[in-house]
């Protein structure tokens, strides 16, 4: 088979090709043949005596072609025709993989961070609150121990509208090196579910009770370890006495699988030391009942809602967990798991404004045209077509 690239097959003066003797031998050389020893007999089903006959599929192998066979002529001169015209983007949607500027992105190593005084701030206020509650010790290194690696990771902490609140570092243990076993063994943690915050956010508005929220500082370093766990300095802040020594941990560290659960264990039995039961269909909400009053406190990870039915018992339950820990009192709850809450008159609207406006700004499309039915207008639905819905209440 020959293929003429240089006239089309509308061409008034097209012709038949003659076959080309360089070609033919070219061909030839692709043949695959199957060699047999005259010794052995094949059957009729490719089997030969002592073993299978290798099919020619099996056992072929194209031959690259020397210098010495390549063919001569236009056919094989011919370069690929290759489009010229410039791509360009289109304009109208932003590309979803945008770069940020360099002044919003969070610095991904210590050595971007330390150029700027904001992030060196915030890792030294971790220092701070991880000497303050006494995380570690430094120790000298124990024969046959590797400690565990750590590494700084950089945030910045927004407000619902954008703005930036605060610049957050936070030292985290490589918790991937550690061994089942040896440095832990439970890690399970509950955290809350999203059908009870419906739940708890429904009955809040229908009985109109006020709704706080209340965030723990550094909550994951609360937690109590019970096995022996060494972790090099941080970078940065090591010791200027003793560099080759190590932190034995005192306390949980963020990055360590048992982490989380410490830190449940230990947000738990405050709260059940302060009356609260734990419900039954959710670990992660405590409950109080006392002489027909109700107060309730849902935990996820370290995030509190605390609502109650009676002023005394909330401002109680604030008072003390302060004392505890070091909390964060954010007031009425605007902000919870990405969704934001406004309180109206009529209830408790919840939204996702910021996040739809982060959306459109990401692929270009903040100034478009709204519309209140997001679908085409002159689609045809007809009522007994399409598929019914399994679980209609979905939607």
């Amino acid at each position: 088979m020959v293929f003429d690239e240089a006239s089309s097959w509308w061409s008034p003066d097209k012709e038949v090709l003659p076959d080309s003797d360089v070609f033919r031998d070219v061909v030839q050389s692709y043949q695959i043949r199957l060699t047999l020893d005259e010794t052995k007999d094949v059957d009729n089903e490719g089997n030969v005596e002592g073993g299978v006959a290798e099919s020619p599929w099996q056992t072929g192998v194209y031959q690259q072609l020397s210098n010495e066979d390549e063919p001569d002529g236009p056919e094989a001169r011919t370069p690929l025709r290759r489009s010229t015209r410039i791509r360009k983007s289109n304009p109208k949607y932003a590309n979803a993989a945008i770069v940020e500027e360099a002044d919003v992105k969070e610095p991904e190593t210590f050595k971007e961070a330390f150029q700027h005084l904001k992030w060196i701030k915030a890792m030294e206020k971790e220092m701070v609150a991880l000497d303050r509650n006494q995380t570690w010790e430094l120790v000298p290194k124990p024969k046959d121990v590797k400690p565990i690696s750590c590494k700084w990771v950089y945030k910045r902490k927004r407000r619902t509208n954008g703005s930036i609140e605060r610049h957050k570092a936070r030292l985290v243990a490589r918790g991937f090196s550690q061994q089942y076993g040896l440095d832990y063994d439970e890690t399970f943690s509950p955290v809350a579910k999203l059908t009870t915050v419906g739940v708890l956010l429904a009955l809040v508005g229908s009985k109109n009770w006020n709704l706080w929220q209340m965030d723990v500082k550094n909550a994951f370093l609360h937690g109590e370890l019970d096995r022996e766990i060494y972790l090099d300095q941080p970078m940065g802040f090591q010791s200027q006495g003793h560099p080759e020594y190590v932190c034995k941990l005192r306390k949980a560290l963020y990055g360590l699988k048992q982490a989380p659960r410490a830190w449940y264990g230990k947000i738990a039995e405050f709260l059940t030391h302060s009356g609260y039961l734990v419900t039954s269909a959710d670990a992660s909400l405590f409950i109080k009942a006392k002489e027909e009053k109700l107060a309730i406190v849902l935990v996820y990870v370290d995030d509190l809602i605390i609502t109650v039915d009676y002023e005394e018992e909330i401002f109680r339950t604030k008072e003390n967990l302060s004392v505890r820990f070091q909390m964060k009192e954010l007031g009425q709850l605007k902000h919870f798991l990405g969704i934001e809450v406004d309180h109206t008159q009529e209830g408790i609207f919840l939204h996702q404004q910021k996040y739809s406006k982060d959306l459109l700004k990401k692929f270009g499309m903040l100034k478009c045209k709204p519309i209140s039915a997001p679908m085409e207008p002159n689609t045809k639905i007809c009522a007994h077509e399409g598929k019914v819905l399994e679980d209609a209440t979905m939607y």
